[in-house]
């Protein structure tokens, strides 16, 4: 299997069950957003991961198109930005709980993650 679709599917379908997720448990996602942002070992923890599947999918998948190749990359380069921000700024991890809080920004952000994850689900599971 390519590399792409197989990334593709793996993103696709990782954010249409968060997106899932949110929708049917959005206050106890919340809460464990809050619980967790107030965490330094967990917020340590989790930009660490991100940075190394960032870096792994920069490394494994660098193609630079306007196309949904060019997506997988870009979320690869946003894992390592989110990684770096998690592990020297974790207090951006407490604002950002703290701006989720608002109902608007938590449904457009949703619907982001929606179509964003329906797309490369759709993309990896229909492209040969």
């Amino acid at each position: 299997m390519d590399v792409s679709l197989f990334l593709a599917k793996l993103i696709g379908l990782y954010l249409l069950a968060m997106g899932g997720l949110w929708i049917a448990r959005g206050h106890e996602m919340m809460a464990s957003i809050e619980d967790y942002s107030t965490s330094r070992p967990a917020v340590f923890l989790s930009g660490i991961i991100a940075l190394v599947v960032g870096l792994a999918m920069a490394i494994g998948h660098s193609v630079w198109e306007l196309h949904w190749r060019g997506l997988i990359t870009l979320f690869g380069y946003i894992s390592i930005v989110k990684g770096v921000s998690l592990i020297g700024f974790p207090e951006w991890r407490r604002s950002q709980a703290e701006w989720m809080r608002n109902d608007w920004v938590t449904r457009v952000w949703l619907l982001v993650v929606l179509v964003l994850g329906g797309y490369l689900a759709w993309v990896g599971f229909t492209q040969r």
